[in-house]
């Protein structure tokens, strides 16, 4: 596996399309229209409207001044972020659903069962995006209805809802967005839920998985993944189990110990990320010794140096 990430998951969604629009001269609306009350002082609008002639109006939903002033959709059609497309339904990203049109956002389509096989249980609302324009703070993009984020390739992409722990409605977990519970192989928390020479290694906030060849931190010995690229063994910390992954270092430059790191597996081979900086892992059955000056101690509060520790005391 290339270039991933530990704990982090997305799934991808592809839906295409999009409406057109034509000037006509800027009149009152009533779904983006306007009041004394959208003035601000000296008779500016108040964010997110805009001035479009004498109204206050808001760009991203009015159908007579959809994405700019004058710009309107034609008859039937509603205007979603700004574009003009289908007249959709009010359910947001990854809200239930039984068809189409009870979703909103550009060309939203509903699903209940994916190219995979897959079952979305109570049906998942998803309409089109671009994933280019997501918001590098906080991955959302405001293309999609709700708190969402854009997963595709390109700029052609699907929302899908963001989510923290335990945030996900029934038949869904956090794998960094809500995606079926069915998707998990294995619970991370539970050391041998993969079984025999298997490790489960954390897709996301909630506790999911998937199944991965088990390797020993203390020894390393990973092989390429299938794109060719170097593994290093990175214990997991949920149990401390050994999980081949490519390692994830700024610029792919090898890391030195006591470097800054913000993943998993974010340090060269042979190192943890602890306390946001590489240190070499230690302890285990045989309590191999630190040779960098440091204490062995535990890789977190969850797993004990008998397991597996870090040179970071």
């Amino acid at each position: 596996m290339s270039n991933v990430r530990l704990a982090f998951f997305s799934g991808i969604i592809l839906v295409a399309g999009c409406g057109t629009g034509t000037k006509t001269p800027v009149k009152p609306t009533t779904d983006g229209g306007a009041g004394a009350a959208d003035m601000a002082g000296g008779g500016t609008c108040n964010a997110p409207k805009t001035q479009c002639g004498a109204d206050c109006v808001d760009t991203n939903t009015s159908t007579d001044n959809c994405g700019a002033c004058g710009t309107a959709c034609k008859v039937g059609e509603a205007c979603t972020n700004g574009k003009c497309g289908a007249m959709g339904g009010t359910a947001e990203t990854g809200e239930p659903c039984t068809k189409a049109t009870d979703c909103a956002g550009t060309k939203a389509i509903c699903i209940t069962k994916d190219t995979q096989g897959v079952m979305w249980p109570g049906g998942y609302c998803t309409s089109q995006c671009n994933p280019t324009k997501n918001d590098p703070q906080d991955d959302s993009n405001a293309m999609c209805p709700g708190i969402a984020t854009c997963r595709g390739a390109g700029t052609s992409g699907g929302c899908e809802l963001l989510c923290d722990k335990g945030s996900c409605r029934t038949g869904y977990s956090c794998f960094q967005t809500c995606n079926p519970t069915s998707l998990s192989m294995c619970n991370p928390t539970k050391a041998g839920s993969c079984g025999a020479n298997k490790t489960c290694a954390r897709l996301g906030a909630d506790d999911v998985g998937s199944c991965q060849a088990a390797c020993d931190p203390l020894k390393q010995g990973c092989p390429m993944d299938a794109n060719m690229n170097d593994q290093g063994c990175f214990a997991s910390a949920d149990t401390g189990e050994g999980l081949c992954f490519a390692p994830v270092t700024p610029g792919g430059v090898p890391t030195k110990d006591g470097d800054g790191c913000k993943y998993l597996n974010g340090c060269s081979a042979g190192s943890a990320c602890y306390m946001a900086m590489c240190r070499a892992y230690c302890g285990g059955m045989m309590m191999k010794a630190c040779t960098n000056g440091k204490k062995c101690v535990d890789l977190n509060a969850n797993v004990k140096v008998a397991k597996i520790g870090v040179c970071g005391g």
